[in-house]
């Protein structure tokens, strides 16, 4: 399934962000020093399956900008501002390292956003 890459802005800092597929929202995380293409193994057969899977470079990762601040409130709210982007209301979210520490920060600042499973 073929993959769009968008940019989006949020707090002076340019996104790299890439959609893929359609159904159920799935939002992948990565680590410290990796980009979008290293979350989750396996995860190219999400979209195969009946997902829209979201991920994105991180600030300062990959193809997104250099970043000014960088903190997990920071992270978060590149989230948050990813999911508004795409008018995406619940996700399932999933993330390895620095991914799992934002999906977390994220999941306890704005449970309502966060889905539990896949029947988001």
């Amino acid at each position: 399934m073929p993959e769009t890459e968008r940019t989006i802005e949020h707090d002076a800092v340019t996104l790299a962000v890439f959609d893929a597929g359609e159904g159920p929202a799935v939002v992948l995380l990565h680590g410290l020093t990796a980009t979008h293409r290293y979350v989750v193994m396996g995860s190219n057969a999400l979209p195969r399956a009946g997902f829209r899977t979201i991920s994105y470079d991180a600030r300062g990762h990959g193809a997104s900008s250099p970043a000014g601040s960088y903190s997990y409130a920071a992270l978060a709210g590149d989230l948050g501002a990813v999911l508004d982007a795409f008018e995406i209301g619940r996700a399932v979210l999933a993330g390895a390292s620095m991914g799992a520490h934002t999906l977390l920060r994220y999941a306890l600042e704005s449970p309502a956003r966060v889905a539990g499973d896949s029947s988001a």
